[in-house]
């Protein structure tokens, strides 16, 4: 199942329209919608009005919509009653406060609204304590049988948990905690949720996929596959995706060296900021002298499993952006080459130093990848980033990090 993942419509017609018009290319089964629909200084008597004619939008196509409010989704007897007059027409559910089949055996809950430490509504904003999510999911977990046989359980929150970057705000976290308690006694497989555009992101907490789409209004938003769970940002119109940056696609060297992990941690910096794919590949030294058998196999099976071993760990680091794995023997410039292009990559990064027998070589390998590269190459130690690209090999710069 394919699923739409929209957030902070804020009355952008426009963009609704443009991205239910991609629906049929992008082969999508069911939409959801995180609340924020309208524009936040519609008047109030406009607003039942406001709240139908999107909801008659987003339903057209004929495709399921769950939905959630968001804080400017006030007064919520206003979404209500529009969500009521849809019912016959088309799979319109909203799933605030309450749980709902999803598919043929798995379920959907929500909450909405915007969570406070204390008092609630204050005539602006759609909003509530946060000890109410909790008794929410509670009743739920406790009297919903479609919740307890449930195969896979969708959460949906208008407000983000606390995390490393899908709820940052500018240099601050707005995520909460009581959220992050929920994935951690309920075990979502994925949760949808709301938050800063500033946010905008693919991550695992709790060790559940937790995925904010950006703001809709600004052309952001996900298409998330459940079989197999894969998540992908995209954004409207695809001119646009030119404004965010020149890397869509990032290979990145593992070696176990101290280097290469700070090249990890840059890499994976880089492909949140773009929305890039994130390639890890580990290149296995061949072996030259002559073993004879077993050995030479027992040699390969050992160089094979280390390679693996370092992938993982470094997969677990960066889980959140779901990275491709890659593992190939030697010589290594010429495999972190042979992935570069097979991914269509705009961006290699690699360590300056490596670890080992490879430490000496790596000054090599890596001039040996800048010459050669088919795209720019960022080389990174734990003091040191140099970024060069193969047609400045010459003039190389080092900025401190």
């Amino acid at each position: 199942m394919r699923i739409l993942v929209i957030h902070d419509l804020a009355g952008r017609n426009d963009q609704v329209q443009a991205i239910l018009d991609r629906m049929r290319d992008q082969l999508v089964d069911t939409i959801v919608v995180l609340g924020n629909l309208l524009a936040p200084d519609i008047d109030l008597r406009a607003r039942p009005a406001a709240f139908s004619a999107v909801l008659e939008q987003l339903t057209a196509p004929g495709r399921p919509v769950y939905l959630i409010p968001g804080e400017r989704d006030y007064p919520l007897e206003h979404l209500l009653q529009a969500v009521r007059a849809h019912r016959g027409k088309t799979s319109l559910v909203l799933v605030h406060r309450t749980a709902a089949p999803f598919g043929c055996s798995d379920v959907i809950a929500g909450f909405g609204g915007l969570l406070t430490k204390g008092a609630v509504s204050d005539g602006e904003h759609l909003a509530f304590a946060e000890w109410e999510v909790r008794a929410a999911f509670e009743h739920i977990a406790n009297f919903n049988p479609l919740f307890q046989l449930a195969r896979r359980r969708i959460f949906l929150f208008a407000n983000p948990p606390r995390g490393n970057h899908i709820d940052r705000e500018g240099e601050h976290h707005v995520g909460l905690e009581s959220l992050n308690w929920l994935l951690r006694v309920h075990q979502p497989d994925v949760v949808f949720t709301g938050g800063p555009a500033s946010g905008r992101g693919i991550e695992v907490i709790e060790g559940t996929l937790v995925v904010n789409p950006g703001s809709l209004a600004e052309g952001s938003y996900a298409i998330v596959d459940l079989d197999p769970l894969h998540a992908e940002l995209k954004h409207l119109p695809e001119e646009q995706e030119e404004q965010r940056g020149p890397f869509r696609s990032i290979v990145v060297a593992i070696d176990g060296s101290t280097e290469a992990w700070h090249a990890l941690e840059l890499a994976a910096e880089m492909a949140r900021q773009h929305a890039a794919r994130l390639t890890l590949v580990h290149a296995f030294e061949p072996i030259r002298q002559p073993l004879g058998e077993p050995n030479l196999s027992a040699a390969i099976e050992e160089r094979i499993a280390q390679g693996e071993q370092l992938l993982e760990q470094a997969a677990v680091l960066v889980a959140d952006l779901l990275p491709e794995r890659e593992l190939l023997e030697g010589p290594a410039d010429e495999a972190i080459i042979r992935v570069a292009r097979s991914k269509q990559a705009d961006l290699i990064v690699m360590g300056a130093r490596g670890q080992g027998a490879l430490r000496s070589l790596m000054g090599s390998i890596s001039s040996r990848v800048l010459r050669s590269a088919p795209c720019p190459v960022l080389i990174a130690s734990h003091a040191a980033v140099e970024y060069k690209e193969k047609e400045q090999f010459s003039q190389v710069e080092s900025v401190r990090t």
